[in-house]
């Protein structure tokens, strides 16, 4: 291209000016060209609270985060995340009890985005321990201590009348004579109306008379706290319940009668392999493979029959529903 005569040194010089454009150009960033990357390595160590109960808030510590990330949030739900300002401790209060999981975003320079799963929490269900005495200061006590999003209260009078309807339990009002009435005393859950005269008060749960805890989301485990189930209420014979689990097909996967303790208050415990999203209870025994409503047992857990202003009574102090699986 160029001929003999040119001068070497305007060769020299278009050469400089070429290698100059180059290192230009090279020095031009990638968010000037519009193009994207990825950091190399968006990473987070967190430690996440195992369990809770409900009420309770749940706490995720941020011991380590990538350098790389320029923002980052802790993803508790869809609907809340809180921005990690520091390395150290987040809390946050879930408003359902349950099993949920836990994600920290991370955000580079590049605005690129990087979600990471670093753990699951689960918040039990509880609810009861209401005070014993209603005040007229806090008039939805009793209402409030038994009422949970993740959880539905009904009852029936005759758990063995397919006809009958579940109707919704109810924590205000005065005529405790009917169903409908209110179907708690002492800040304790029952059944009012009674079927069977064998119980001191209305509310108490005799008779035929069931209660069933519907939950919203499955679980493996619950805790009931009893009252008034009594031992030797007649001599040698103890009061009875029985506690039946239900999956969501309504087969049952686990039931178990209870006795009574001398101070009339029994703790109940069920785990089950299968998971159940319902909690069925009613009063009395098996006799032959038939289950005997209001009966009592003996010291085998064997029905024994009562008069007819005798039998098994109960009401309900709490009531606790663990989500996770024994291992």
């Amino acid at each position: 291209l160029f001929d003999d005569r040119l001068d070497m040194r305007v060769l020299k010089l278009i050469l400089l000016s070429l290698l100059s454009l180059f290192t230009i150009s090279c020095m031009i960033s990638a968010e000037d060209l519009g193009a994207s990357f990825t950091s190399p390595s968006l990473k987070v160590n967190a430690t996440v609270q195992e369990i809770t109960e409900e009420g309770q808030s749940s706490n995720v510590v941020i011991n380590d985060l990538s350098t790389e990330a320029s923002t980052a949030y802790i993803v508790w739900s869809d609907s809340h995340k809180d921005k990690i300002s520091s390395l150290g401790d987040y809390d946050y209060t879930y408003p359902e009890p349950g099993i949920h999981s836990i994600q920290v975003e991370l955000i580079d320079r590049f605005g690129n985005t990087t979600l990471q799963t670093i753990g699951t929490t689960e918040v039990s269900l509880l609810v009861g321990n209401a005070p014993g005495y209603f005040d007229f200061f806090e008039p939805y006590a009793w209402r409030d201590a038994w009422t949970s999003p993740g959880l539905k209260i009904t009852h029936k009078s005759n758990y063995t009348d397919n006809n009958e309807v579940w109707s919704d339990v109810t924590f205000e009002g005065w005529d405790s004579h009917v169903l409908e009435g209110q179907d708690i005393a002492f800040g304790m859950l029952g059944v009012s109306g009674q079927t069977k005269s064998s119980g001191s008060f209305f509310q108490q749960m005799e008779g035929t008379e069931a209660l069933r805890f519907s939950l919203k989301q499955a679980a493996h485990s619950v805790e009931i706290k009893f009252d008034d189930l009594w031992a030797n209420e007649k001599p040698t014979y103890h009061e009875a319940v029985r506690v039946q689990l239900f999956n969501e097909a309504e087969d049952l996967v686990l039931e178990k009668i209870f006795a009574g303790d001398d101070d009339g208050i029994v703790l109940a415990s069920l785990q089950s392999e299968s998971s159940f999203s319902t909690i069925v209870l009613t009063v009395g025994a098996y006799n032959g493979g038939n289950f005997q409503y209001g009966w009592y047992v003996n010291d085998s857990l064997e029905g024994v029959s009562t008069l007819p202003d005798e039998g098994s009574e109960i009401l309900v102090a709490s009531l606790k529903v663990g989500y996770s699986k024994a291992e």
